[in-house]
């Protein structure tokens, strides 16, 4: 386990780690998730999603399926949600839904993510989560077929543009996503 206490700043009020965000103890951490809120839906997936909804325990899916279940409607890419950590050591998780690049990286795709960032600090400085910050963490997904069956997955259950099921590796529908290249950024 890794306290945010404990790490050196790069400057004051700024970190860079890297390493399990499920093993960090701080006020929170984000969560890259599906419209559905619900966690990844490809069993012992090992996505960020599914295992943050692993190591949470069971009252997180049931928590975030009731708060959706109340919402009426899927997430929408750019805003978040705040949840109890359950058996996670941060206190909450900021849930977010962020762009599924197909493609070429587009001025969307960017104000999408800036919103996600938003919504998250927003959410954080609405419940006076200060004291030991926000781990923010996203990163660029890139295309199925150059990672393992870890990979990164948009496993939503809803078929999108070139997305492909592949058998072999559960029943979800993967999207086929490639990030920004060097010069894109």
């Amino acid at each position: 386990m890794t306290d945010v206490d404990d790490l050196t700043p790069v400057q004051p009020g700024l970190y860079v780690w890297q390493g399990d965000i499920t093993a960090l103890r701080c006020d929170a951490i984000v969560n890259a998730a599906n419209s559905g809120m619900t966690g990844c839906y490809v069993p012992n997936h090992r996505c960020i999603d599914n295992c943050i909804h692993t190591f949470a325990g069971v009252q997180l899916r049931l928590y975030c399926e009731e708060m959706m279940e109340a919402q009426g409607h899927t997430e929408p890419t750019g805003q978040a949600k705040i949840t109890p950590a359950y058996n996670l050591p941060c206190r909450y998780v900021l849930h977010t839904v962020g762009p599924i690049v197909g493609g070429h990286l587009t001025e969307t795709h960017c104000r999408q993510l800036a919103d996600c960032y938003r919504s998250c600090l927003s959410l954080a400085a609405e419940n006076g989560l200060k004291k030991r910050r926000v781990l923010l963490h996203f990163h660029w997904r890139i295309s199925f077929s150059e990672r393992e069956s870890s990979g990164d997955c948009r496993c939503d259950g809803e078929r999108v543009s070139g997305a492909e099921r592949d058998d072999e590796r559960g029943e979800g529908h993967f999207q086929r996503v490639q990030g920004p290249r060097q010069g894109d950024l």
